[in-house]
């Protein structure tokens, strides 16, 4: 995958492009930025400009990826014995060699100085790149020999832009509204797409908001897509019913100060500007209506039921 198709992140990739015009790469680089990002596509397309378009880096001697494998999300002594063992053959149809070390801070202190003695060994020709979500996990003195490259979040017109150009998504909206929920990573815009709970849950905070607000055609127009989303992946009615009730739910636990407890945690930032509105919400409102729907829905009354509702807030 070359530089150019990758969204965004356009001072790294110029970066590691003035690297690699130069001749003249770092013996380690650490890629840190939130999950999700592109830190590792941005990766494999660096090591593919490393050893040429025409090589097949699934297939490539000279490339090593690893990544954790204990449930914990730790790295075992094995495997810092099979990157030390790839480390210490010579290249085999390049001049140097590329060991991308996924998920770093997996590392444990104990692993990560063995791996800082492979990184500092001279004879070596090859290229570390860390990812990581969080630099600090890492040790400092692991920090100090490498080049640190921060990612950031996309901005929500580059992720949309990469929905309607690599996912096939036909509707600039659904694009749009995926891209605003995704809060900036693909990563996660692409898991509303695989995960019909994510997707669920997407459609369901959105219909929670309009009815809050009070923006009713808005709400009626999500009702219908949801409609079109329970025929067309057999999703239940009562799925983004209880996403709804969980959207009302939420803003109660932040007026009681139970944060904690929210639902739509990675929504909190949004939930908290909207409590600040100052509407009041009635819990044992928004419990009668969830089930006074539910009852209309057993009747094979369409979602739109959910309007009248809006007495809940």
């Amino acid at each position: 995958m070359p530089f150019s198709s990758i969204q965004g992140h356009s001072y790294p990739k110029k970066v590691l492009m003035q690297l690699l015009k130069a001749e003249r790469l770092p013996r380690s680089l650490i890629f840190c930025g939130p999950d999700g990002v592109g830190k590792k596509s941005v990766a494999r397309a660096f090591v593919q400009e490393i050893f040429g378009s025409e090589t097949k880096l699934e297939n490539c001697v000279d490339f090593f990826k690893i990544f954790p494998e204990s449930k914990a999300g730790e790295y075992q002594k094995d495997q810092i014995d099979q990157i030390r063992k790839f480390v210490q053959t010579e290249a085999y149809s390049a001049k140097i060699k590329v060991c991308l070390i996924q998920r770093a801070e997996g590392l444990s202190q104990v692993h990560a100085n063995a791996l800082l003695k492979t990184v500092e060994e001279p004879a070596a020709n090859v290229v570390f790149i860390f990812i990581t979500q969080f630099q600090k996990a890492l040790i400092p003195t692991l920090i100090s020999r490498s080049m640190v490259l921060l990612f950031s979040p996309l901005s929500w017109q580059d992720v949309q832009a990469y929905l309607l150009e690599k996912e096939s998504i036909s509707s600039k909206e659904e694009a749009q509204t995926i891209a605003k929920r995704s809060m900036g990573c693909i990563g996660r815009a692409k898991a509303y797409l695989l995960n019909a709970d994510l997707h669920v849950d997407m459609y369901s905070f959105e219909l929670g908001k309009a009815l809050y607000l009070g923006h009713i055609l808005l709400a009626v127009d999500l009702c219908k897509k949801i409609e079109k989303e329970v025929a067309d992946n057999k999703v239940s009615y009562e799925a983004y019913l209880q996403g709804v009730y969980a959207f009302f739910k939420d803003l109660y636990l932040l007026e009681v100060q139970s944060g904690a407890l929210l639902f739509f945690q990675s929504h909190r930032e949004e939930l908290e500007q909207l409590q600040r509105q100052g509407l009041v919400i009635d819990l044992s409102k928004a419990l009668k209506a969830y089930h006074g729907v539910k009852e209309e829905l057993k009747l094979h009354l369409p979602l739109k039921t959910l309007v009248p509702y809006r007495q809940w807030v």
